[in-house]
């Protein structure tokens, strides 16, 4: 009778902390490399990110920057966007946590768009999307015009 109740406080031990380890807060790290969104006179100017929660990836992967400027996003990606984009501002040699906190259910993907004072050269990327369960493992690094993801 003892090796039942043990398996069984065990098994709840055990779904428990499961459960612990799929809630809690997504924070999201951002970094700053030391030249970063450089003006004309050669200096390192602040970068406005904003961050999307998204229940589909499809209409942000395939949008042009462009596109998701200003209030045209809400047309772009139309029902798969969930509430409005959370702002944070990068600085040059830094490193930026953004606390998103628990995270609705319909939120499957997290998309981020770091808004340069410069147009970007082709292929650089500006706006990147990534699974929701993969974005706390990631570093979004801002290096000079363009947006790249690293492991941690």
């Amino acid at each position: 009778m003892n090796h039942v109740r043990t398996a069984a406080v065990s098994a709840a031990v055990l779904a428990a902390l499961a459960l612990a380890g799929c809630g809690g807060p997504l924070i999201l790290e951002f970094r700053g490399a030391d030249r970063l969104n450089l003006n004309d006179k050669d200096e390192c100017v602040p970068v406005e990110v904003r961050v999307f929660l998204l229940k589909d990836k499809g209409s942000f992967a395939k949008a042009s920057f462009e596109q998701l400027w200003g209030a045209k996003y809400k047309e772009v990606l139309g029902t798969d966007v969930v509430g409005e984009p959370r702002p944070i501002t990068i600085f040059a040699s830094k490193a930026t946590p953004l606390n998103l906190g628990e995270l609705p259910k319909e939120v499957r993907f997290i998309g981020v768009m770091a808004m340069y004072q410069r147009k970007a050269e082709e292929g650089m990327k500006r706006h990147v999307v990534v699974d929701r369960d993969e974005a706390g493992s990631q570093i979004f690094e801002l290096i000079e015009y363009r947006l790249e993801l690293k492991k941690k």
